[in-house]
C-alpha cells in the first residue's frame, strides 16, 4: 500500500466522519431551535463547525505528497 493510497482511505473516513458530525450539530440545532434553549442552539452550532473543520481537513489531507 502506498502512501497516497494511506491519504486517499484517511481522506475517506475523515470526510464520513466531518459528514456524520455536521449533519448531527444540524439536528441538534433544529431542536435546539424548537424548543428555544440556547445553551443547546450554541452546541449544536460548535458541532457543527466541527464537522465543517473535518470536511476542509479531510480535503486538505488529499494535498498531502512524499
Amino acid at each position: 500500500m502506498t502512501f497516497a493510497n494511506v491519504m486517499e482511505l484517511f481522506s475517506k473516513a475523515l470526510k464520513a466522519g466531518g459528514g456524520l458530525v455536521l449533519v448531527i450539530g444540524l439536528i441538534n440545532l433544529a431542536f435546539g431551535v424548537k424548543d428555544h434553549e440556547g445553551s443547546k442552539v450554541q452546541n449544536a452550532i460548535w458541532t457543527a463547525v466541527a464537522g465543517g473543520v473535518l470536511l476542509l481537513a479531510a480535503a486538505m489531507v488529499t494535498n498531502i505528497t512524499l
